[in-house]
């Protein structure tokens, strides 16, 4: 199940950019894995002080906060090769709310999660760009 969370770096990446929403886990700068409480309960920015923890989205919600946020949409587009009898997968497309594609960034790995993290990567850069 923690794979439907994002990692620590994009986590406080995103919490750089704004994002402020409850959250169903948190996740350590020293860890690896979000931390999901057995008794349920929700994280948000205010109980964390500093970046050693900090809430930790799934990638739904991230993608939510950009298309919310950033009004830019990620549009996957998976192509699948066989490789040496390995699956790799690629593709994905990011638009602009109401506009024009502003790229096509090719992103690929071995699974369709690491597509999808290097998709939320470009996503982070852009925005970072845009508000630098």
């Amino acid at each position: 199940m923690t794979e439907l969370f994002v990692p620590y770096n994009e986590a406080l990446e995103l919490k750089q950019l704004g994002f402020d929403e409850p959250c169903l886990a948190s996740i350590r700068k020293d860890r690896n894995f979000p931390y999901i409480p057995s008794k349920g309960g929700l994280f948000s920015n205010h109980l964390f002080n500093n970046d050693f923890a900090v809430p930790c989205p799934l990638h739904s919600q991230s993608f939510r906060f950009f298309r919310e946020k950033y009004k830019l949409f990620c549009e996957t587009r998976t192509s699948v090769v066989v490789k040496e009898n390995r699956l790799t997968f690629s593709g994905w497309v990011i638009n602009l709310h109401k506009g024009e594609p502003i790229g096509e960034y090719a992103g690929s790995g071995e699974t369709y999660e690491e597509v999808e993290l290097a998709c939320l990567r470009k996503l982070i850069e852009l925005c970072k760009e845009k508000n630098g």
